[in-house]
């Protein structure tokens, strides 16, 4: 863990941990079919929520905030972003959008 720590490897963590919360938020929120109006909430929302996480590390001893991290924050959220739309388009079960529980 120092090596990851050390090289900042660590931080590289933050892409899958976004994009797996980008999964998740986008197929939660449906909004009666409005894809474009839910896929911009969840973007405005998980980079709201990565903004919130950098601010209140800073108030956090020993941590402090990065542009870095916030990036990769971001990366992972427009990872997740694609990974919806690649699988969506293999009509995939567990990707597809229109299905109905």
């Amino acid at each position: 863990m120092v090596f990851m720590r050390h090289w900042g490897l660590s931080n590289l963590s933050d892409i899958p941990a976004f994009a797996f919360l980008a999964l998740l938020w986008l197929k939660t929120f449906n909004l009666n079919g409005d894809r474009l109006l839910a896929n911009l909430y969840v973007l405005a929302g998980l980079v709201l929520f990565a903004i919130s996480t950098e601010f209140l590390q800073s108030f956090v001893p020993g941590r402090s905030a990065s542009f870095m991290d916030f990036g990769l924050n971001v990366i992972g959220i427009l990872f997740g972003f694609l990974i919806i739309r690649l699988f969506g388009k293999y009509n995939l079960k567990i990707f597809r959008q229109d299905l109905q529980d």
